[in-house]
């Protein structure tokens, strides 16, 4: 990207363009520019652009910004550095050099005189030794006497040809790079070292002792400062380990963060804080903080003997005449010198220390003398201020607190009946369940202990409104709906509710009711005869609806109803010894034997719609069997196994679908002997009068029953996966196999072909294959 020509920083290199720094190099030395480049503290980014596209001293200090921005992955920034680092360099130039190397470093070192030295400027002088410096330069300070890192010692040192500091200063930088172990970090400390040592002349002895620095209790920073410079000896790891204790968040910072701030990895922080916190933990040294320990102990015990972390500070602070109070989460991370590290990590968590009214019963003695009939509640500073009063006239030890702790009255507090704390208000439990209690079944049940009988929820709603700040809002559905949830109330009328513990009579739903009717009579009823039987009690429109709920009830067809669960435990000969002989005998012909429902659905109607004389016109009886299967079909409902005619229902139309359908079952009533036709063109059929005859209301009802509990039997067997269904003649029933054909349970094999044509096998539990 082209740079402005108009850029300050490029006018300032222009005006010193008389005066370049390179001016007796050797310009062409592509290794030793590229030497310079790399100790000259450029960015990666720089240092790569100058090393791929320029090869020399010379073509360096003839860079222009416009050559610069043509150079790839070279930009805008990249080119200021570059411009800075050449105008910083011709202005060092200004400064007026020795004519001569040797003038240069037998006079008081200056910027100039240290920035030539071999070790900063990578030039070889080997006409010079580390004797003919000039002494200011302290060449002659041995490197033993020297604090240096042990890396940095260790490697110089293992050299044997370096004794001095004066040595290490007439050894390039490229040579000291060279030696095993000794890489950039140590290069940059040494160049620190150096520096220092010829514009000061001092240094830091390698054998210093650190003399242990008094505790400073003037405010907490400097008691952890302090303390830290007493168990810790090196700066870094004091500055590192204050950070786990001086700290304005919520939480200490993590290794990961120290680690980043200090240029080191996390698991190096982590062994650091490790020791630390050992030495932290030693007798020697924490016995020089047990003024610290006792005034906090003094502390909680004026104030009852037992304090939050987050009232601590405040405590400590007057204690300590703090300028201003601590973090308590920092605070709680000090005090884990003397606990667990993780048990002071809450505002809430409980410091106790010594003293004696934790044990003493004269404020449980207080709390019995407020009156709360006539205040309704105390603050928690009143509460503290009257039994500071009243402990100075009754304390058995003559040296009460000056005042109290929050945490010390919360105590009291709980282990008082009767009395509720809520924020900063001490207030009976009647008058915290009516005001401020969250809890809506607290509320409720205290509302219906006051009014002392059953309430409307309605009522009970308006009353938790009126009184329950918490619920101003509230609605009465959403207050029915938690009641209904609880097992606190009880139901004892239609809307109404009391407590379960009231002895009172108990309300039952619609369902409950239908399902007792039900067991009572012991069959299935019709929706009708339940609305009579408790029409009284409950409206037609509940019961209905009641009746809806698949979950609890079955309606089995023709409008009867029957529980979900003993509907399943019916059986077809329980239902038939219900029978009279004769009509016994006609319904077990109906449900056994039957490779489709023809016969069932067929009988059915009959029985369903059958004159007084036992007769029904064939046209009205084939109509309504047709109409059966085509309700199904519309339902979505199972219509017939594949292999029946029936289930074509929607591909045929329907004068060729009766005829075929209603053939079979005519032909079996009229071979069974219990139909007949009559009139004069055989247009209807009639039942036998033996069976007729004994066909009152009652026996009616529990044959249609009985047939639709065959025809519910015969579709779920339809259902079940690979099942194949074939018409066969009838025969008598195998052994082993009930009289009324395939059970529920029972599952139908399709033919393979090793088996005869015609035949199928039901596999009946523990029976084997039964061949039909």
């Amino acid at each position: 990207m082209p740079l402005d020509k108009e850029t300050p920083i490029y006018s300032d290199h222009s005006s010193s363009k008389n005066q370049r720094p390179f001016s007796g190099q050797n310009k062409d030395d592509k290794y030793r520019f590229k030497q310079f480049v790399m100790e000259s503290g450029f960015s990666v980014r720089a240092t790569n652009v100058l090393i791929d596209n320029v090869k020399s001293f010379r073509a360096f200090e003839q860079l222009t910004a416009e050559d610069l921005a043509v150079f790839p992955n070279c930009g805008r920034k990249t080119v200021l550095e570059i411009m800075n680092f050449l105008n910083r360099i011709g202005l060092q130039r200004e400064i007026e050099a020795p004519v001569s190397i040797e003038e240069l470093f037998l006079e008081s070192p200056v910027d100039s005189a240290i920035e030539r030295l071999p070790i900063f400027s990578n030039e070889r002088f080997h006409q010079i030794t580390a004797k003919d410096l000039h002494p200011d330069f302290q060449g002659a300070v041995k490197l033993e006497d020297i604090r240096l890192s042990h890396r940095t010692f260790h490697t110089l040192l293992n050299q044997g040809q370096m004794e001095t500091i004066g040595d290490v200063m007439l050894t390039t930088c490229t040579d000291l790079l060279s030696l095993k172990n000794f890489g950039r970090k140590s290069l940059n400390e040494i160049k620190e070292v150096i520096r220092s040592l010829c514009k000061t002349g001092s240094y830091t002895p390698r054998y210093q002792k650190i003399q242990p620095a008094d505790i400073d209790y003037s405010s907490y920073e400097n008691l952890i400062s302090s303390y830290s410079q007493l168990c810790i000896k090196k700066k870094r790891n004091q500055v590192l380990t204050q950070k786990m204790f001086l700290f304005d968040s919520e939480r200490s910072p993590t290794l990961e963060e120290i680690g980043q701030a200090f240029g080191i990895t996390r698991e190096r922080v982590r062994q650091i804080v490790k020791k630390a916190i050992k030495q932290f933990k030693h007798t020697a040294n924490i016995s020089q903080i047990e003024k610290f320990r006792m005034t906090m102990d003094e502390a909680i015990a004026d104030g009852g003997g037992i304090i939050h972390l987050q009232d601590l500070p405040a405590a400590l602070k007057e204690a300590f005449n703090w300028p201003e109070s601590p973090n308590p989460y920092a605070l709680g991370q000090f005090l884990g010198i003397w606990e667990d590290r993780s048990a002071f990590r809450k505002l809430n968590d409980l410091i106790t220390g010594n003293g004696d009214c934790r044990f003493c019963d004269i404020p449980v003695d207080f709390f019995e003398t407020l009156d709360f009939f006539e205040h309704d509640s105390f603050h928690v500073a009143v509460i503290g201020s009257k039994l500071a009063s009243y402990c100075r006239e009754k304390c058995p030890w003559n040296h009460p607190p000056k005042k109290f702790h929050r945490a010390f009255i919360e105590k009291q507090v709980e282990s008082l009946d009767g009395l509720v704390l809520y924020e900063d208000l001490v207030l009976s439990r009647e008058k915290w369940l009516e005001t401020y209690c969250t809890r809506l079944e607290d509320v409720a049940c205290h509302v219906l202990e006051r009014h002392a009988k059953p309430m409307h929820f309605s009522k009970i709603a308006d009353s938790v409104r009126k009184k329950n700040q918490n619920f101003e809002n509230l609605s009465d559905h959403s207050l029915h709906a938690a009641i209904i949830r609880y097992n606190s109330f009880k139901i004892v009328d239609r809307g109404t509710y009391g407590l379960a513990s009231w002895e009172t009579k108990t309300y039952r739903s619609v369902s409950t009711a239908i399902e007792e009717l039900l067991d009572k009579e012991g069959l299935p009823q019709r929706r009708q005869q339940i609305i009579r039987n408790l029409g009284g009690e409950f409206s037609e429109g509940n019961i209905t609806a009641a009746l809806s709920v698949e979950t609890r009830f079955k309606n089995i067809g023709d409008g009867i109803y029957d529980r979900q669960e003993t509907w399943k435990k019916r059986t077809l000969e329980k239902l038939i010894q219900l029978l009279p002989e004769p009509v016994a005998r006609f319904a077990r012909y109906l449900t056994g034997k039957n490779n489709a429902s023809y016969k069932l659905v067929m009988a059915f109607i009959f029985v369903r719609r059958m004159d007084e004389g036992g007769s029904i016109y064939l046209y009205n009886l084939k109509t309504m069997f047709y109409n059966f299967y085509l309700s199904r079909h519309k339902k979505g409902l199972p219509v017939e196994a594949k292999s029946v005619t029936m289930h074509r229902i929607g591909e045929l139309n329907r004068t060729e679908m009766v005829n075929l359908a209603c053939q079979e079952p005519l032909k079996s009533f009229l071979r069974s002997g219990y139909f007949t036709r009559f009139d004069q063109n055989d247009h209807q059929l009639k039942l036998a009068d033996a069976v007729v005859d004994r066909l009152d209301a009652s026996t009616r009802e529990i044959l249609i029953i009985t047939i639709l509990k065959a025809v519910d039997d015969y579709f779920k067997r339809v259902t079940l996966p690979n099942a194949a269904y074939q018409t066969t003649p009838d025969v008598p029933p195998p052994p082993n196999v009930s009289e009324s054909g395939i059970e529920p349970g029972d599952i139908l094999e399709k033919t393979s072909p090793d088996t005869p044509a015609g035949q199928i096998y039901i596999k009946k539990k523990r029976r084997g294959k039964i061949r039909l």
